[in-house]
């Protein structure tokens, strides 16, 4: 599944989105997590950095009028089409809107830092991915050739699917290797994770969780220190985090979708809540916290709205990732923000932390979240549900993914393979349901489901198909958070309503079959023959194929399974990323750009005159029929400086 065709002669749209409901990507992705995530917990690579732990220093890159403008983009590299968009605007001199709310004369250049929020590709990490989803689409999407002029830089954060091969890929390109391979930019941070000073005493962090949902603990000291705490020794960095200064937290999953405390045991906090306590005890303020992982854009505010005190929670995973739904009733949940105490705590540093998650009722004192800002909007987002009815039955058809020299079937590459497996064992339940079946006359509807049901419990085989389309059900729901009544019964619904579509199959041939007679024994042999080779399969595949895509649309429709129910989607459209300016009076700005349809047809950009065909830039640009990419301002915000109380 990682053979390709790599360079200009594959335009975006030949790239494929990921089939997340292919069963090689689902073995591919389950085998590489187990794999990591041993690696973690015997040996986690992140304990290996060594050396003091020293900032980046961005302070004095200001422009003529004292601004100072970074980018973030997360979740980039899945279909060509989605990415391309994004990286060709995102690096693009200066943002031309199609329709701006704000004065003609705001122009909106590209920032002196771009932040990666992590998931540079999908659906593993390594370098073909890296090269064919993410490398060569940003390469292709620069509007000049050779190392960046202006010296611009990038940092990253790996999230999830980076960690896929120990995050060997990610460090070959942003750990120790400020070479200019990424985009001409430069990469100066040293570890997975890093901490940027920005001009009007701003900072920019950005931390690792790995697959361990927190930091470990060398990351945990090396942030403590820059804040000024003497750990152990007096390797203390020397540019430090100051009382007053404003911080930008970004992290690789945006932590306060889940409950209060963040399953964190009662003394015990995580890393991160006690990193948030600390900073906020020394007058540090954080102002925002940043992350994708979840493919929508989200901006929630703490109450009450205040524009000196308050601070925000965005979400911001629109890079080039399927879209998640913004309707979903996870999402939709009250957010709080507390400063737990834990007085019974063995030590001073395990007594107090920051949490910050949802919550059931109004009980929980401090700050409450309040939405901002969706995109898409609900109403679009639940409007796309009933695409899920056809979902499964896509394949690459037009993909360029060669193995021997020659094109491997576009099927291979598709949610189909899906629909493919359930035809199988459709056919596996119905051909030894058949042989269990007497061809007795006089049948009626009535007595072949009767049938039916008491030939299950005398085959093994039927049994064992049965059982697989229920593993099947129960794993789509897998880690659905909520009442059991959820987590069990819908998938039980999903079982039922296949069992069903296989019982009126099986009442239907074996109706027939008794119409054409025990004594038509050849007909019946060919018959037979028919059914089991090609006609159950292909029934099966379109039955099943089609109760499966139902059951996710309606989940998808209620707000339910928000990753399962959305992910065979595989929508490219509504993306889009954050622009930052911080201007001389230190407030910081924050726009949300977003792209609600991408171009889906892209020929090559014409090289310049004695160049080679590779060399132009960008490489690609919307074919006559596609239409151009229309951006749009979705939101605003303004954090002004808070003053140290």
């Amino acid at each position: 599944m990682g053979n390709y065709t790599f360079g200009v002669g594959v335009e975006p749209h030949k790239r494929w989105p990921v089939a997340w409901y292919n069963p090689f990507v689902l073995l591919q992705s389950a085998r590489e997590l187990l794999s990591s995530t041993d690696v973690i917990r015997n040996a986690d690579p992140r304990e290996l950095w060594a050396g003091t732990f020293q900032p980046s220093d961005h302070a004095a890159e200001v422009q003529t009028d004292g601004s100072f403008w970074f980018d973030f983009v997360s979740d980039t590299g899945d279909g060509g089409n989605a990415s391309y968009t994004v990286a060709r605007a995102l690096q693009a001199e200066a943002l031309h809107l199609s329709h701006s709310p704000i004065p003609e004369h705001l122009r909106f250049p590209r920032g002196r830092v771009l932040y990666f929020g992590g998931d540079l590709c999908y659906p593993s990490a390594n370098v073909q991915e890296y090269q064919y989803r993410f490398l060569e689409l940003f390469e292709g999407a620069r509007s000049t050739l050779g190392h960046d002029p202006q010296g611009r830089s990038a940092y990253a954060i790996p999230q999830n699917h980076d960690w896929f091969d120990s995050i060997s890929t990610f460090k070959r390109y942003f750990v120790n290797r400020n070479n200019g391979e990424v985009f001409g930019l430069n990469t100066p941070q040293k570890r997975s994770y890093f901490a940027t000073r920005l001009p009007q005493r701003w900072w920019v962090w950005g931390l690792d969780f790995a697959l361990a949902g927190d930091i470990d603990r060398g990351q945990y000291e090396a942030f403590r220190r820059l804040a000024g705490d003497k750990i152990g020794s007096d390797d203390n960095p020397s540019l430090g985090i100051e009382p007053g200064d404003q911080l930008v937290l970004i992290y690789p999953e945006p932590y306060w979708t889940r409950p209060l405390g963040d399953s964190a045991p009662e003394g015990y906090p995580k890393r991160y809540q006690r990193l948030e306590a600390m900073l906020e005890a020394k007058g540090i303020h954080i102002r925002m916290r940043l992350a994708g992982d979840v493919h929508h854009y989200c901006r929630e505010s703490s109450e009450p709205l205040d524009a000196v005190k308050d601070d925000v929670l965005v979400t911001c995973g629109s890079g080039g990732a399927f879209l998640h739904p913004t309707h979903a009733q996870e999402f939709g949940q009250t957010k709080a923000r507390c400063y737990a105490s834990h007085p019974d705590a063995i030590s001073d540093e395990l007594r107090t932390a920051t949490r910050i998650g949802t919550v059931s009722g109004p009980e929980t004192a401090g700050s409450i979240y309040t939405g901002q800002c969706t995109y898409p909007d609900p109403a679009q987002s639940r409007s796309l549900s009933g695409g899920n009815v056809w979902a499964l039955f896509k394949f690459a058809w037009n993909s360029h993914s060669p193995r021997g020299g020659k094109l491997i079937p576009g099927i291979l590459q598709g949610n189909v393979l899906s629909v493919v497996l359930i035809g199988l064992i459709y056919s596996l339940a119905l051909v030894s349901n058949h042989a269990q079946a007497p061809l007795t006359g006089g049948w009626s509807w009535q007595q072949a489901q009767l049938d039916w049901f008491r030939s299950i419990w005398k085959s093994p085989l039927c049994l064992t198909a049965h059982g697989l389309l229920l593993l099947m059900c129960l794993s789509l729901s897998a880690g659905e958070p909520g009442p059991k009544v959820k987590k069990w019964g819908l998938p039980a619904l999903h079982f039922l309503a296949h069992v069903v579509a296989i019982s009126v199959v099986f009442a239907l041939v074996a109706c027939v079959r008794n119409w054409v007679g025990p004594g038509s024994a050849g007909w019946a042999t060919l018959a037979t023959a028919f059914l089991t080779g090609f006609l159950y399969p292909l029934v099966g595949s379109v039955l099943g194929g089609l109760v499966t895509g139902c059951y996710l649309a309606l989940m998808a429709r209620a707000g339910l399974m928000w990753n399962s129910a959305f992910s065979p989607l595989a929508c490219e459209d509504f993306k889009g990323f954050l622009r930052f300016r911080i201007d001389a009076g230190g407030s910081l700005t924050g726009y949300f750009f977003g792209c609600d349809h991408v171009p889906k047809k892209w020929q090559r950009s014409p090289a310049p005159r004695g160049a080679a065909a590779g060399d132009a830039r960008p490489a690609w640009e919307e074919a006559p029929q596609a239409g151009q990419a229309q951006w749009r301002l979705v939101d605003r915000f303004t954090l002004a400086p808070r003053q140290q109380s």
